[in-house]
């Protein structure tokens, strides 16, 4: 699955925002063997190979070196690259949608127990907000069926049920918060979560939709279809596609760190690109 428009690259542009990952710009020296990744020149400056977007960069040559020169090739950098940068950028994607979810669902628990317990002269003009939150939630995820229609009956909740509701905004949120976290951390088993609660909520998705049909439901059911198979196929979930160990394989046939460390990208010329 190509994130990235086919003329962009998508190493260069996630070291535009983090940096580059250029061993050769922080050593004292640069002998004769380490030229496919540090160029000397002659005014004070070097060349210097970034091992994620395989571009050159020109900087100074350092006035505090962390080491007087580069380590064998078994101690260089492996930063991602190629399809493990790629995956990484979707699925930090839908930990960006997840904690969005979180802050949602936070912020519904809050004013529930406000209105409940808290403020009651604003009941009404906060009931009207949070019915009008539930509408948002039902298209952000169909599923919150239950959470939805408690929203639209809170002004007549006894405390019973509103305890419930309560309990459903918080469930939901340390949901999509543990999902949010993990998954920008790369845990592999927050996907499996993200799987699975995901498809757990599908029924009720699909029977929100039967009762009314819009389009932020359509497009909250796209959605969640669109991540639970990407999660189930790319990442190769519950031994589909060979499962884990066929991953693994995929990625490091992707990345050849012993030949990449040790052969530099092919430039226009012969000559290195600042």
């Amino acid at each position: 699955m190509k994130v990235v428009p086919r003329r962009w690259r998508l190493g260069a542009l996630w070291c535009a925002t983090s940096g580059h990952v250029a061993p050769g710009a922080s050593v004292a020296g640069i002998g004769p063997t380490d030229h496919e990744l540090a160029l000397p020149l002659t005014d004070g400056t070097r060349l210097c190979r970034c091992l994620r977007c395989d571009d050159w960069i020109c900087i100074a040559d350092p006035e505090h070196p962390e080491t007087d020169t580069l380590p064998p090739p078994s101690e260089l950098p492996t930063p991602q690259r190629g399809k493990a940068l790629e995956e990484t950028v979707v699925i930090r994607g839908i930990a960006v949608i997840r904690g969005l979810h979180f802050v949602f669902f936070t912020l519904l628990a809050i004013g529930i127990v406000v209105i409940e317990w808290g403020l009651p002269g604003l009941r009404d003009e906060a009931s009207q907000l949070l019915q009008a939150a539930g509408e948002i939630a039902a298209g952000s995820r169909p599923g919150n069926s239950l959470l939805v229609s408690g929203l639209n009956e809170l002004s007549n909740l006894d405390a019973s049920r509103a305890w419930l509701l309560l309990a459903v905004a918080v469930g939901y949120a340390v949901l999509e918060g543990t999902e949010a976290v993990f998954l920008w951390r790369g845990a592999r088993w927050a996907e499996y979560l993200t799987v699975i609660a995901t498809a757990g909520l599908l029924p009720l998705a699909i029977r929100a939709l039967t009762e009314q049909v819009t389009v932020m439901r359509l497009f909250g059911l796209f959605l969640d279809l669109a991540i639970l198979a990407y999660l189930v196929w790319t990442k190769r979930l519950f031994g589909v596609r060979g499962g884990t160990p066929a991953l693994e394989r995929s990625l490091t046939a992707d990345t050849d760190w012993e030949k990449l460390h040790t052969t530099a990208p092919v430039l226009p010329n012969s000559q290195p690109r600042h």
